[in-house]
């Protein structure tokens, strides 16, 4: 089940509009403008750099971020980011889209000519060259949930009906694969998600990968997980670096081991199912460890959770 119902996100989207700025320029703003907008074609927005003129009715996108939420109204953008591309969920409707880049390149941008474009925190520094091509919003990654984002996109884009419908839906098939997922998962059982980088462990909480699996289908992480999701001060937690020495303090009735490259004999999997403290994992004794790579798991937006909620139930069913 997800985690805000579809009421909630919608007092929580009006309260971020008022406080932001958004909604006074949804609500003025779209008094003031959209009466004029008939005449002018654009109003104005309040992101992360302060308030734009972008047009009422946007129809050459570039996406440097939030690819998956342009998709998800049903609008198809002229330009993304080079690393949407390598989502599978996306590239069959994506086959025809320009390539800008994994750094934005401006010149790219340029010759698309877009009238809207929309990025995240890690275009603050290029934002002044974006803004001479285009009108350019950034949302901020880490500040908003995954239907924050979704619904700061769609009020951008004029289609927040299309979100809370969208939503909805995403809603329903989650409910329909958590009961699923009972043929795999008993209620009591809990759930780990390990990633293996060169140098580090990462147990993930309910943001990315952590996402469809504790927020969507409601699943138990370990109680230290479950601990920082609770005190998350921004509405969800990320994820935390552990040591090899106590991630036998993370036990729990299932693990997902994730990597970049399972047949990369660098991985670090190799080396870690070596050692002892591994093999008395009670996951691992009782064959219950399932192994993906990094991708598409790592996408957060609406299309990818669809996605993901397929592919979640296959995981598991797979291992049995």
């Amino acid at each position: 089940m997800l985690k805000h119902t579809i009421n909630q996100l919608m007092i929580i989207f009006a309260i971020f509009m008022l406080v932001t700025g958004c909604g006074e320029n949804a609500s003025t703003t779209n008094n003031n403008t959209q009466n004029n907008s008939s005449e002018t074609g654009t109003r104005q927005f309040e992101h992360l750099m302060g308030e734009t003129t972008i047009p009422t009715d946007p129809q050459r996108i570039v996406t440097l971020q939030y690819t998956g939420e342009v998709l998800a109204l049903d609008v198809k953008p002229v330009g993304v980011w080079s690393r949407h591309l390598e989502n599978r969920y996306y590239t069959d409707v994506l086959a025809d889209v320009e390539d800008v880049g994994l750094d934005a390149n401006l010149e790219k941008i340029l010759e698309l000519k877009p009238d809207l474009i929309i990025g995240d925190n890690q275009h603050e520094d290029i934002y002044n060259e974006l803004e001479k091509i285009a009108p350019t919003i950034l949302i901020g990654w880490e500040d908003f949930t995954m239907e924050e984002h979704f619904y700061i996109v769609a009020d951008a884009l004029g289609k927040t009906t299309e979100a809370e419908l969208f939503l909805n839906q995403l809603e329903s098939l989650a409910a329909e694969k958590s009961e699923d997922l009972q043929n795999y998962i008993s209620p009591d059982e809990t759930l780990l998600i390990l990633r293996i980088r060169p140098d580090r462990f990462e147990a993930y909480g309910d943001r990315n990968i952590g996402y469809v699996f504790y927020n969507s289908l409601a699943l138990t992480p370990p109680k230290q997980i479950q601990q920082e999701i609770e005190n998350a001060s921004v509405g969800f937690f990320n994820s935390q670096s552990i040591s090899l020495e106590v991630l036998p303090e993370y036990k729990a009735d299932h693990m997902i081991v994730m990597v970049e490259d399972i047949n990369d004999p660098e991985n670090g999997l190799f080396d870690l199912k070596d050692t002892q403290i591994w093999s008395q994992l009670p996951a691992v004794q009782n064959d219950q460890v399932y192994y993906i790579e990094r991708d598409p798991w790592l996408f957060l937006d609406p299309i990818s959770i669809q996605g993901q909620l397929e592919d979640a139930i296959l995981l598991f069913n797979d291992n049995h």
